[in-house]
C-alpha cells in the first residue's frame, strides 16, 4: 500500500462522521443498490475462481468484464459525497488495469491486482454500506 493510499485511508477514517451525513437520495440509493446487486454475481464467481487459482481463465476475464461494465454504471450515479464518486473512479482505473494484466496472462500480477480491487470494494463498503 502506498503512502498516499495510507494517508487517504486515514483521512477517510477521520471524516467518517461527516461522510455518513452526506446520504444519497432514495432514488440514488436505489440505483446504487441495483448496480451492486448486478455486481454480486460476478464477484461471487471471481471468489470461487480465486480459490482455484484460475486467474488466467476465460471465466475470470469474463467476470472482470462484467464488473467493468457495472462499475461504469456506478460512475453515472452522482452520490452527494465526493469520496464515494472518487472511489468509483479509482475502482474503474483498477479494473481497467486488471483487463490489461489479464491480456498479458500473468497470474501473479493478476492475483495482486485482484487484491487491490477487493481493497477498494472493502473500503467503500466499510464506509457506505448500511447493515
Amino acid at each position: 500500500m502506498t503512502l498516499s493510499r495510507i494517508i487517504g485511508l486515514t483521512t477517510l477514517t477521520a471524516m467518517t462522521a461527516l461522510l455518513i451525513a452526506a446520504k444519497p437520495s432514495k432514488s440514488t440509493a436505489r440505483k446504487i443498490e441495483s448496480v451492486m446487486k448486478r455486481m454480486s454475481k460476478p464477484q461471487k464467481a471471481l471468489k470461487k475462481l480465486e480459490r482455484s487459482k484460475l486467474f488466467t481463465s476465460k471465466d475470470f476475464k469474463n467476470n472482470i468484464a462484467l464488473l467493468v461494465k457495472e462499475n461504469k454504471n456506478m460512475l453515472l450515479i452522482k452520490h452527494p459525497d465526493a469520496e464515494f464518486n472518487q472511489l468509483s473512479k479509482d475502482l474503474n482505473k483498477e479494473l481497467i488495469k486488471m483487463m490489461t494484466l489479464i491480456a498479458k496472462k500473468d497470474p501473479k500480477a493478476i492475483k495482486k491486482q485482484w487484491g487491490e480491487i477487493k481493497n477498494y470494494c472493502y473500503e467503500c463498503h466499510d464506509t457506505y454500506k448500511e447493515d
